[in-house]
């Protein structure tokens, strides 16, 4: 897996006369001519320099999901995922990575495309609540007033603070009741059922969530179940991080059966 940095890192600063490639128009459509730089990088003009300092790590993962994303030039499903500053890292991570390790293409969408900053909400004998923790930071692929929800085959909506916000953007709303509407996979998780329950697409669900969300979820016309995977129709929804591999495997199996990957 190290290579994959090292191979992105040749591929934009290889020099400009060797031609674009899918990958520069992939990670790069700006750059896809590629780039000059210094003489004293390029081994000759007949062999290509290899850098071998690596790429963010968060770079790291966008490129392997596009290499997976376009193997063998199929071009595999997208999956959405919704959320801003103040979400849970792990609600967050987990699915992205699980998501790309199967080969999805995965976009991550805020209210402004920028870095987020993700936190760590856990749990001490001495809090009546959970605790919370700086995070790690990730950059958000889209904005919301960006995104054509038709492009993709799912949506997961992680937990954390930032349904609290998210849930009253227009856009968020839009994509949501996109979904919602057009029966296609879901996966909601902790506080993430905020957010349709705002876009006015919960009511008559079962759905799980952070259990001090109860009365929410209840407000809002659905049946809290506290469950770590419960599925209603196409959506998947799971208390809180700790659900992770119940909630994961159930939404899986919908995905694949609803956007199966191809076979390359």
């Amino acid at each position: 897996m190290a290579f994959l940095p090292r191979f992105a890192h040749h591929l934009a600063n290889r020099n400009a006369d060797d031609g674009p490639t899918v990958l520069d128009r992939v990670l790069a459509p700006e750059n896809a001519g590629g780039r000059d730089h210094p003489a004293e990088q390029r081994a000759s003009a007949a062999e290509p320099s290899w850098d071998v300092r690596p790429l963010p790590v968060a770079t790291s993962w966008r490129l392997l999901g596009h290499l997976r994303a376009f193997t063998g030039g199929v071009q595999m499903p997208k999956v959405l995922i919704i959320t801003g500053d103040g979400a849970e890292s792990l609600e967050v991570m987990y699915p992205y990575q699980r998501l790309v390790e199967e080969g999805y293409e995965v976009d991550i969408a805020a209210v402004e495309k920028k870095k987020l900053q993700f936190v760590v909400h856990d749990f001490s004998p001495d809090f009546d609540t959970y605790t919370e923790k700086p995070g790690y930071a990730w950059p958000a692929d889209v904005a919301f007033a960006d995104v054509e929800p038709a492009d993709y085959a799912a949506l997961v909506i992680p937990g954390g603070r930032a349904p609290e916000y998210i849930r009253n953007d227009p856009d968020c709303q839009r994509i949501v009741r996109h979904f919602y509407e057009t029966d296609a996979p879901v996966a909601q998780l902790c506080h993430g059922p905020l957010i349709p329950a705002a876009a006015r697409v919960l009511a008559g669900r079962r759905t799980a969530a952070y259990p001090e969300l109860e009365p929410d979820v209840t407000l809002a016309g659905a049946e809290f179940v506290d469950a770590a995977a419960v599925v209603d129709g196409q959506v998947v929804s799971g208390r809180a991080w700790n659900d992770h591999p119940a909630w994961m495997h159930e939404f899986m199996h919908i995905l694949q059966a609803k956007a199966e990957r191809p076979v390359v």
